[in-house]
């Protein structure tokens, strides 16, 4: 495989990060691990979609080894990790695939959580869930009957690199102060007509659970329990202002803090140059997933791409019915999802290897 993502990944084996830059046999199978990785993309991008999900599963999982080799600290951890950790289970007659469930303790999957400050799966999760919670699936839309799940709540911050408006100087966010209002603020396209109906909704999203709405201010600024509204998203769903208190000065750097702490995951957004010295960022609320705070993106990827390829090797009769275009209505969407985890994976897998994965802020 020949992208720029797989040449820095390829690059990272002779110059290796982390604990395996000082440590003989954790570079061995830092290198190692990373060589079987590639080769099970290359494996994956030559394979079609009847099976191409296990090999990139694989692939997923071998660079997990070198993840750990380089930034796990627990050496016992290190020692256990022997096997996947997490397990798939789909009842024998099921027709709806994405009700399956992946889950389990231990082995690989907890060791790479801990490694890259991940949380780990707390429960069964199912792969619909899996899927919507991953923000690089945010707009692969599961067909309604197939199963419906919580989406990531998702803000745009801009730059974040402050100015003076007259000069165009930069300015030092440690002292430029700002004015909050008294709260830190997200807008969240969730249905609901009091705060009541929006804390409900909000408790499924982990680092939301004590964030409130925004109430609407009558004639004469009486407030009432309606939430204020404002904007649409594409569903026509309107927006509600959804945020915790915050000092009514404080720095930028405190401010930027307290934004992050709406969010589940704060990272660059995807379709900026990380050259750009204006690189914007994006937040994701994730929600939860098998009953606990969502892992991180690479590990949601992890967790389905376990699930998929269970499938192909354990189901294949369900899996070949699921994807296909002509019978089925699921195959187009799963498709989708197994070209963007193809580019989207191995940018993750390089972030976590140089030791900047997205981490969870829970």
């Amino acid at each position: 495989m020949h992208s720029d993502v797989w040449r820095n990944i390829r690059a990272l084996r002779a110059v290796p990060t982390g604990q395996a830059s000082t440590d003989v046999e954790r570079w061995a199978r830092f290198r190692a691990a990373l060589r079987q990785s590639e080769e099970l993309a290359d494996a994956a991008a030559a394979a079609g979609y009847a099976s191409n999900s296990l090999p990139l599963f694989y692939s997923v999982e071998q660079a997990g080894l070198a993840v750990a080799s380089a930034w796990l600290t627990d050496d016992a951890k290190l020692e256990k990790m022997t096997s996947h950790g997490i397990g798939f289970k789909l009842d024998r007659d099921a027709l709806n695939i994405l009700h399956g469930t992946v889950g389990g303790k231990n082995g690989t999957f907890a060791a790479v959580c801990a490694a890259v400050g991940s949380p780990d799966l707390t429960g069964r999760a199912e792969l619909g869930a899996l899927w919507m919670a991953n923000p690089d699936l945010c707009e692969v839309a599961i067909p309604v009957r197939y199963g419906q799940w919580r989406k990531p709540i998702q803000k745009v911050f801009g730059s974040r690199r402050p100015v003076d408006e007259m000069t165009s100087v930069p300015l030092d966010p440690n002292i430029q102060m700002t004015t909050t209002g008294g709260h830190v603020w997200l807008d969240a396209s969730i249905p609901g007509v009091t705060v009541a109906d929006i804390a409900r909704e909000t408790a499924h999203y982990p680092s939301l659970a004590d964030a409130t709405a925004m109430v609407q201010v009558f004639e004469g600024g009486v407030k009432g329990d309606i939430v204020a509204r404002s904007g649409a998203d594409a569903h026509g769903i309107t927006f509600v202002p959804v945020g915790k208190p915050a000092p009514s000065q404080v720095t930028l750097t405190d401010y930027w803090r307290l934004e992050d702490s709406l969010f589940s995951v704060v990272e660059n957004y995807p379709d900026t140059p990380t050259t750009e010295p204006h690189v914007y960022k994006v937040g994701y609320a994730l929600p939860a997933v098998g009953g606990g705070p969502a892992p991180a993106p690479l590990m949601l990827w992890w967790a389905l791409l376990l699930g998929l390829s269970s499938l192909v090797r354990y189901h294949p009769e369900q899996w070949t019915n699921a994807v296909d275009v002509d019978s089925s209505e699921l195959a187009v969407s799963l498709q989708r999802v197994l070209d963007i985890a193809m580019d989207r994976v191995p940018q993750r897998l390089y972030q976590a290897l140089i030791g900047k994965a997205n981490l969870s802020s829970q």
